[in-house]
């Protein structure tokens, strides 16, 4: 049987054997399941708009202009729905995919895969300045565990401002602004620590006086200039952010961001944890692909297991687990 991970670190050794015993067969069945939920899209989808263009000229053969307009319209509106309706058995396909791939992942590796409300600290997550404020989110699974006696939690969200707008003829509109898209950590980490500090990438030197002025937490100088390029450091205590932010650390903190592609990285030593928000250029995270590639497809398996090894390379890179009370051997 072909390898489906190289199993190139030692958390990853055995999986390819669960793969293949736990995995693989059920995918086998959702084969048949998808192509069969394909073939319903298309047939439902070609259905509609057969049905849709032969009603839409009938209206405009046998009526006015100005009463085939609407029932135009309303006849394409029952067609998006009735497109959307055949559609539903692949979308479906999607999720479940997802959710037994996932808790099996979480399984392999002695996580806990929560497939909804999943929220490590979101109002301090807020409160930090690791993401704006916002009253909606669209998304929220996540997975918590153990590794290497480091407890974490981790949630993918995508958080939007929603709020009403009047033009200025007074109509009102309901106006989604997504402000994060990415991923929130939540790790314990041993190293004592008071109040808090908070790194977040820079902003150009007007952003940075703004924050300076009226973020909160007093900015700390660091006499680095590479991390200083890249980020701003607030703390409550001066001297504790100098200690946690050893050239160690700065270093780590700057090769993470390169290891995880992300294009925000933000994180706050905090109430003995450190909380940290990322966002990368891909928008979803632990998906299995869309349903027009086989579910069998290895890159949507292959994409799983990486999104959910990012809490390796954080732990790993950031050296939490030398600072943690325990170890365990994973």
């Amino acid at each position: 049987m072909p390898n489906v991970m190289a199993e190139t670190k030692p958390y990853l050794q055995g999986l390819d054997a669960f793969y293949y015993r736990e995995i693989e067969p059920w995918l086998r069945v959702q084969e048949t399941r998808r192509r069969d939920a394909l073939a319903r899209r298309r047939k439902g989808t070609w259905a509609a708009a057969i049905v849709g263009i032969a009603v839409v000229g009938v209206l405009w053969l046998r009526l006015r202009p100005d009463a085939a307009a609407p029932l135009s319209i309303l006849t394409l509106i029952v067609f998006f729905f009735a497109s959307w309706f055949a559609g539903r058995s692949a979308e479906k396909l999607e999720s479940d995919v997802k959710a037994f791939v996932m808790t099996k992942l979480a399984t392999f590796f002695g996580f806990t895969y929560k497939a909804e409300n999943a929220r490590p600290a979101l109002p301090r997550f807020v409160e930090l300045g690791l993401v704006p404020d916002s009253n909606r989110r669209v998304r929220g699974d996540g997975l918590s565990g153990t590794i290497r006696g480091v407890r974490f939690e981790l949630a993918e969200a995508e958080l939007q401002r929603v709020e009403e707008r009047r033009n200025s003829k007074g109509e009102s509109s309901t106006h989604h602004d997504t402000v994060f898209d990415g991923l929130l950590f939540a790790f314990e980490y041993a190293s004592p620590f008071e109040g808090a500090t908070v790194v977040r990438e820079d902003a150009g030197a007007i952003m940075n006086w703004f924050r300076n002025e009226f973020g909160g937490l007093p900015p700390v100088a660091i006499d680095d200039a590479a991390f200083e390029a890249a980020f701003q450091v607030y703390s409550t205590d001066e001297a504790d952010a100098r200690r946690l932010l050893d050239p160690s650390m700065r270093r780590r903190i700057l090769a993470l961001r390169q290891t995880l592609g992300a294009t925000s990285l933000r994180l706050a030593f905090d109430a003995n944890g450190i909380l940290m928000s990322v966002e990368t250029k891909s928008d979803e995270h632990f998906e299995p692909g869309p349903v027009d590639k086989a579910v069998l497809d290895r890159e949507h398996f292959q994409r799983m297991v990486a999104d959910t090894c990012i809490v390796f390379d954080i732990i790993e890179g950031l050296g939490l687990d030398q600072a943690a009370p325990a170890a365990r051997d994973r």
